[in-house]
């Protein structure tokens, strides 16, 4: 899915349409293995290819969330864009790969650490 450098998920054959994300997976048992998360769709429709996260990963953001908690994710406050070759040759680059910081959000970590697009 290219979705993260920690994609961790269960890979199901059963379709998942769109809407419909957020579901349980279930073995035979009616055990909760996972929640229904993504679909592989090269043209926008279920292909019967769903994508699942663990439920023992789930299980720990419940229990936080179930007591009151937060979910803190890291933030850098850039975005950033592929380098290809295009680019490559328009900044001067010999070759293509990597990232380009294309935005600095104004006040963020990234900002104050002196990262500049």
């Amino acid at each position: 899915l290219h979705s993260g450098p920690f994609d961790d998920f269960i890979q199901i054959d059963a379709p998942i349409n769109h809407g419909n994300s957020g579901g349980p997976l279930v073995d035979v048992n009616g055990n909760v293995i996972g929640i229904n998360t993504a679909i592989y769709s090269p043209n926008g429709g279920s292909v019967g290819v769903g994508f699942a996260i663990p439920s023992d990963q789930a299980e720990k953001v419940v229990a936080k969330l179930m007591k009151g908690g937060d979910i803190e994710y890291g933030y850098l406050g850039v975005q950033i864009q592929p380098v290809t070759p295009d680019v490559a040759s328009a900044i001067g680059l010999e070759h293509p790969g990597g990232a380009l910081v294309s935005q600095v959000t104004d006040g963020s970590p990234a900002a104050k650490a002196g990262i500049k697009t």
